[in-house]
């Protein structure tokens, strides 16, 4: 490939070179098994075009063969990773290098408090957690997951109670639970006074300290939001 270094009777070159040999005089030439292209790049030694497969070649000048070249396999680097270390996993390992057109199986797992999302990268389904890569060029892919949160209300003792607002949606049932993206912003609150089936309720608190009508950031851990009411 043009640009690849070897070395000639212990010279150096690279690219293609031409030599005036007489015949039957003996010459060693070598390359290196691995070498380094631009970034996520590398090129693998696969043999010489007369059939040996080490690096190191000793050859006899001859009028019947004019040309020798050294073949290499061209590779990419697939580095993975996941948008929260806590959140999950992801396999395969990063930084692995794979012969060029490969397609590289991708799997993600969710741990407890957490829901894989969707996959940013040049992959086949974004959508699923096993899904694939072709390795036609250096691919970065990252699992994002998404985080837990419940909102709960005091008092809970009955199923429908006031309601609650989460990002302009009413909700009166009691734990709700949602999926967020960690450092997605929301708008939680409620209105007071209510009455529910002859019960009046007036806000206290949220459990977060926030106003009756508040932003919240999503956390980077499982979190419950909790709104407190007084009856009467």
């Amino acid at each position: 490939m043009p640009g690849l270094s070897f070395t000639v009777d212990g010279k150096n070159y690279t690219g293609t070179q031409t030599f005036s040999w007489a015949v039957t005089s003996q010459h060693t030439w070598n390359t290196t098994a691995t070498q380094a292209g631009s970034a996520g790049t590398q090129y693998v030694f696969t043999g010489w075009s007369n059939g040996t497969m080490t690096t190191v070649d000793y050859v006899t000048a001859s009028s019947d063969t004019l040309s020798y070249t050294a073949d290499f396999q061209t590779q990419y680097q697939l580095t993975t990773g996941v948008n929260l270390s806590l959140a999950g996993t992801v396999s395969p390992a990063s930084g692995t290098y794979y012969n060029a057109g490969t397609i590289v199986h991708l799997g993600a797992s969710a741990k407890p408090g957490y829901k894989f999302l969707n996959w940013t990268g040049n992959v086949a389904n974004p959508s699923s957690a096993s899904t694939t890569v072709t390795m036609n060029q250096p691919q970065n892919v990252v699992a994002d997951f998404a985080v837990q949160v419940v909102f709960a209300r005091i008092p809970s003792a009955t199923v429908v109670g006031p309601t609650f607002f989460v990002d302009g949606a009413g909700y009166n049932r009691t734990p709700s639970t949602f999926w967020w993206l960690p450092g997605s912003a929301h708008k939680v609150g409620t209105n007071s006074p209510q009455t529910v089936n002859g019960t009046t309720y007036t806000f206290v608190k949220w459990s977060d300290g926030g106003a009756e009508d508040h932003s919240v950031t999503a956390p980077t851990t499982p979190t419950t939001y909790t709104v407190t009411f007084k009856t009467k």
